[in-house]
């Protein structure tokens, strides 16, 4: 991969693959100061689908047949973190504390940015915006 002047470097490569991936938008929010480092690591594994749970292992060619403990659903990120009736009833419990709406059936991302695009960084519920989702999961 050559520069603009035609010489290969480690930065003409690194820019290249930076302008192919689009900016991940919850970068500020998982790697927020205010969380602990194992919890932004566990975030991050959470959003690029590295948590190994039935879906994910599976494509890995792991068959292990594994089930939600509150409704018997097949486990996937989605379902457990946010699609489970009982992930629902917690982040609608929290939205409802903080005037986030909250919709059925939501993906993890879609709920999480819910919450971090109504953050307003100078005030208190700003902080619990950012960090609640967190703790959520």
């Amino acid at each position: 991969c050559p520069s603009p002047l035609g010489r290969f470097s480690i930065s003409s490569v690194f820019s290249i693959i930076r302008q192919s991936r689009p900016p991940m938008v919850s970068r500020r929010y998982i790697w927020s100061s205010r969380i602990l480092l194992r919890v932004s690591i566990f975030m991050w594994r959470l959003l690029n689908q590295a948590i190994p749970l039935a879906d994910v292992l599976e494509g890995l060619r792991f068959n292990m047949p594994s089930k939600c403990s509150f409704c018997s659903s097949c486990e996937t990120v989605d379902h457990l973190f946010s699609q489970c009736p009982l992930a629902e009833e917690v982040w609608n419990f929290f939205g409802s504390l903080l005037n986030v709406p909250v919709v059925r059936r939501m993906d993890v991302l879609s709920r999480l940015q819910g919450f971090w695009r109504r953050t307003t960084a100078s005030s208190a519920t700003g902080c619990l915006l950012t960090i609640l989702p967190s703790i959520v999961c």
